[in-house]
């Protein structure tokens, strides 16, 4: 249904099930699954590279350092690099792998622009205790955000000090959780980190914020090898932080070409190529719509248009204003949020 509400994505999902394909649908227990027995020219699979695969059997399987007190460390990955570059695809296969081992993981969004859970916009602390599956419009607003911080902006160039404050402040409530946990004789709650792909100048400045907020104690960096295989960041210079540091090479166009879809849990993704914009559009349009059934299970609601929903009303006098980087006067607030998209 998703074609009622957005005419120009209504043939995103075309996959056509047969009969022995709804018989494997029931034997796997996945619903609204369709397997594809061939891969033909509509589809691109993607590949894990050997060295990601290594990078992954590495950080997942590598064992916990320990603090003075002898108390593991919870493992924090921060996964940094350019754009394009498969960071969010690699923090995907990432949260997979450590869910197997822990159980739980938190999910650091810190890409304004590219949220994996939250709107866009935010960022967010995700509890994450089933494997990703799926692009993230997939799954937004299904997985209420553990603590989120919501800017409103897909970039953080104009407000940059805001941006850092806001990854301080879900270090710290991640440090917090940690703590709570240890004190109830509970196993740490890994994490991982997100990153955008803002690399120079100011948006190096953020990263090294970011890692001096997270102390990560594994450093995924990717890189493209025909331009720079420099490190981003000098750990020497950011005080109590001595991350392990992995190196994995970026990936282009021409290394998703067959094999296997592995820990990502995609089985392929269509020729169709979908912008940012346009993966922000389905995130917002996946948090509207988004419902529950009666059996629990996560869905999308789209027969009824949003105006014809019950509005949530709230006394205007419980509500504090914050215009972002917009200069609005007081007299001309409530009409500039009139009809906007708020958080």
């Amino acid at each position: 249904h998703l074609g009622r509400v957005a005419p120009a994505y209504a043939s995103l999902f075309t996959g056509s099930v047969t009969a022995d394909s709804e018989q494997l649908v029931q034997a796997i227990g996945v619903p609204g699954m369709t397997p594809m027995r061939t891969v033909n020219a509509g589809v691109q699979v993607l590949q894990t590279p050997e060295d990601w695969a290594q990078a992954l059997d590495q950080a997942s399987t590598m064992p916990q350092r320990l603090d003075d007190d002898f108390e593991p460390i919870a493992p924090v990955y921060a996964v940094a690099g350019a754009q394009g570059q498969g960071k969010s695809t690699f923090s995907r296969m990432l949260v997979n792998r450590l869910v197997a081992r822990f159980g739980r993981v938190f999910y650091m969004e810190t890409d304004l622009g590219q949220s994996e859970f939250a709107a866009p916009g935010a960022l967010s602390l995700t509890l994450v205790s089933a494997p990703i599956l799926g692009p993230p419009f997939t799954h937004t607003g299904r997985t209420e955000a553990y603590h989120a911080a919501y800017m409103g902006v897909v970039t953080p160039k104009n407000d940059p000090d805001r941006y850092a404050a806001c990854v301080q402040r879900l270090a710290q409530v991640y440090r917090d959780h940690v703590r709570s946990e240890r004190a109830r004789g509970l196993p740490a709650v890994p994490m991982v980190v997100n990153t955008q792909g803002w690399t120079r100048g100011l948006g190096l400045d953020l990263l090294y914020a970011l890692c001096q907020s997270v102390c990560p104690t594994h450093f995924v960096q990717a890189y493209d090898p025909a331009t720079s295989d420099a490190s981003l960041v000098d750990f020497a210079t950011v005080e109590g932080c001595d991350p392990q540091v992995l190196w994995i090479t970026g990936m282009s166009s021409d290394r998703m070409q067959g094999g296997d879809a592995g820990d990502a849990g995609e089985s392929g993704r269509r020729v169709q190529k979908l912008a940012a914009h346009d993966m922000r559009t389905l995130s917002l349009l996946s948090l509207m719509y988004s419902a529950w059934s009666a059996q629990g299970v996560a869905t999308w609601n789209m027969h009824k248009p949003l105006a014809a929903r019950t509005p949530v009303c709230v006394p205007i006098c419980d509500l504090v204003f914050w215009m972002g980087e917009e200069d609005v006067p007081p007299s001309q607030v409530l009409r500039a949020v009139n009809g906007t998209l708020v958080g």
